[in-house]
């Protein structure tokens, strides 16, 4: 087992059979809920526990791993996730309080999703002279369902950036990197030349370092909110490329998101690679007008 799960599983409470053997690098999901077995979904398939965990193992391990500070860790449980250190992030579901009719504050958590976080240094290598445009990088959407891949390719696209490739120099990068989940606070190799924003909402972010660091390319995840567009759209008149995920399962089911419709339709991307058929297969290429440059022929970096 590798140091990124190993060290997960071991804020966990005991349990009565202990942990399987794993490949190094194949767990990807830990799915834990009340009265239920413990389940680790990985590239190899998935393995359930022989007993079921109640809801005072669940509230233990839902402790360790906000580090024993639940209690100051509310804006994030209303938002429905919980940050590890490393930058892996526990998904979060239970009961929640309302208040005037908004989302409160969440009295017991029943279920608790964490997604690991991994560097696969030069899973982007693949891909990498299709994001380029005399010597410059292109703005770079990734789409998929949950789970494939995005956030782990794009974290190697910004560290190929900032690093400079056989296509480009290297340049300087920004990260709006609200929940932590790109840099790992730190523990994530994003290259040389970049900034990272934690711990804010990516639209300000994105501002704040569009004024603050000057950067010739603005990464972030998981767009989907009308402020965030609006938020690229003005790093773009200031000339600054995008390079983003966001959950679609293709590049149609991108163009019906109002949010992503408006900047697909301004040229904001003039790459949009999309994942599909498992984690790490890269489904198909486009440019920005939606013509395919490449098809998804070769195998996902996860075989590699």
């Amino acid at each position: 087992m590798d140091d990124e799960a190993a060290g997960v599983l071991a804020l966990l409470p005991t349990l009565r059979e202990g942990w399987p053997a794993l490949r190094p690098g194949s767990l990807r999901e830990i799915r834990l809920r009340a009265g239920a077995p413990v389940q680790l979904i990985g590239e190899d398939g998935e393995w359930l526990s022989e007993s079921a965990v109640d809801a005072a193992w669940i509230g233990r391990a839902a402790d360790a791993l906000a580090a024993h500070s639940l209690y100051a860790r509310d804006e994030e449980l209303r938002q429905g996730y919980l940050s590890l250190a490393d930058g892996s992030r526990a998904g979060v579901c239970g009961r929640l309080a309302a208040e005037r009719g908004q989302i409160g504050r969440m009295t017991a958590i029943r279920s608790l999703c964490v997604r690991l976080a991994r560097a696969r240094r030069g899973c982007a290598d693949r891909w990498m002279p299709w994001l380029y445009e005399a010597g410059r990088p292109l703005g770079v959407l990734v789409l998929s369902p949950p789970g494939l891949g995005k956030t782990t390719l794009l974290r190697d696209i910004a560290r190929q950036f900032s690093t400079g490739t056989a296509w480009g120099r290297g340049v300087c990068v920004a990260v709006a990197d609200e929940r932590r989940e790109l840099s790992g606070s730190g523990h994530l190799d994003l290259g040389p030349r970049t900034d990272v924003m934690e711990d804010c909402p990516k639209a300000g972010a994105v501002a704040m370092l569009v004024r603050a660091m000057a950067p010739d390319v603005i990464v972030t995840d998981e767009l989907g909110q009308a402020a965030e567009a609006e938020a690229l759209l003005e790093a773009a008149r200031c000339g600054v490329k995008p390079a983003a995920t966001a959950h679609a399962r293709d590049l149609d089911a991108a163009r019906g998101r109002r949010t992503l419709s408006r900047l697909l339709s301004a040229g904001l991307f003039e790459r949009i690679i999309v994942l599909s058929g498992g984690v790490g297969r890269v489904g198909g290429i486009y440019d920005g007008r939606g013509k395919q440059l490449y098809g998804g022929e070769d195998e996902p970096w996860t075989q590699a």
